[in-house]
């Protein structure tokens, strides 16, 4: 099936050039395209070829996006870095920065290269050491900005797959204040827009509740089978993913404990031997004042102290405490130690 889909792309590229008049629809009936691509693609050079001898003049923009996306999106590891960042550079008159106009440059266009530039400066680029999901976001929810008032616009398949992405990536954020604004916004001017699974709103529903690594494996699955840009990022970057996904539910502890120790702490969310190093990620939060003032790592003893006494419970949160203060009492008991509380 995926063979003949992979035999098939050719053609159907060739028929949207052909019948696709302006930048607009071609963004629009690419976008589509690449939906119908499988994952990776296995010979993303004979796309690209199509797109540099087969489009015209006018075309030409567009194609060199197409052509970032099909680089980034369906690779299978070998990301011709150069190629993208020639692009790139070719197109930067697209850029929100630039404020000179260009006579075919369309609202759109501008939208989907800045997409695509920031995917490559968050994500992509060799040079990105820390995933900064958060600030991604924010700029992907700015980039939405730009088509107020146009309706039209709203309709092409550019801003669907904005939105697509704005919610997947919200869903593998590291932690940050500004995440309770991006949800707000997400439920609001986001989910009505978007036809997304269950099991993906399922996630989003209980992003607030305390989870541990298999369950990060889980929405890690459910997130590449819905949105194909996920793929690539888990794979280039499945360490800074994990560790997103343990500093948003490390920076949860709080609401349960007011001291644990870091083995309970690893036993807790699952965390894999040897693959993460659970004392620095919270040194790491800790000076980025992730946790209430007065969190501290008593190397000593092995225990994380935080400074403040737990929020407020809801049902879900109450149960989890009471599980939580059961299991320490016994490992306390066990060990001859006082946990404060």
């Amino acid at each position: 099936m995926m063979e003949s889909v992979a035999c098939q792309a050719g053609p159907d590229l060739l028929l949207i050039l052909s019948l696709s008049q302006d930048a607009d629809t071609l963004l629009h009936k690419s976008q589509h395209f690449l939906s119908t691509l499988p994952c990776p693609y296995p010979n993303i050079e004979s796309l690209t070829t199509i797109l540099n001898s087969e489009s015209t003049a006018q075309q030409k923009p567009v194609c060199q996006l197409l052509e970032v996306e099909l680089n980034l999106y369906f690779a299978n590891t070998d990301i011709d870095f150069a190629r993208i960042e020639a692009i790139l550079k070719d197109l930067s008159y697209m850029s929100t920065t630039n404020t000179l106009s260009h006579g075919a440059l369309t609202v759109l266009m501008r939208i989907k290269y800045n997409d695509l530039l920031t995917d490559y400066h968050f994500v992509f680029s060799p040079k990105v050491k820390q995933l900064r999901l958060v600030d991604l976001v924010t700029k992907k929810i700015a980039l939405l900005g730009m088509i107020s008032g146009l309706e039209s616009a709203k309709e092409n398949l550019v801003i669907d797959n904005l939105k697509r992405k704005i919610l997947a990536y919200y869903l593998l954020c590291e932690s940050d204040h500004r995440k309770k604004g991006v949800s707000e916004y997400i439920k609001k001017d986001v989910l009505p827009d978007l036809d997304i699974s269950q099991e993906t709103l399922l996630f989003l529903a209980n992003n607030e509740k305390l989870a541990n690594v298999a369950a990060y494996k889980q929405l890690l699955e459910c997130l590449t089978l819905e949105f194909y840009q996920i793929r690539p990022i888990s794979l280039f970057r499945e360490q800074n993913l994990l560790e997103n996904y343990l500093d948003v539910n490390l920076s949860k502890l709080p609401r349960y404990f007011t001291t644990i120790s870091l083995d309970r702490i690893r036993e807790l969310l699952l965390v894999p031997e040897n693959v993460v190093n659970i004392e620095n990620l919270l040194y790491k939060m800790i000076i980025s004042n992730k946790f209430p003032h007065g969190a501290t790592i008593d190397q000593i003893s092995g225990y994380v102290k935080f400074g403040e006494k737990p929020h407020i419970y809801n049902e879900f949160d109450t149960h989890i405490k009471k599980v939580c203060d059961t299991v320490d009492q016994i490992s306390v008991s066990l060990n001859g130690q006082k946990v404060l509380r």
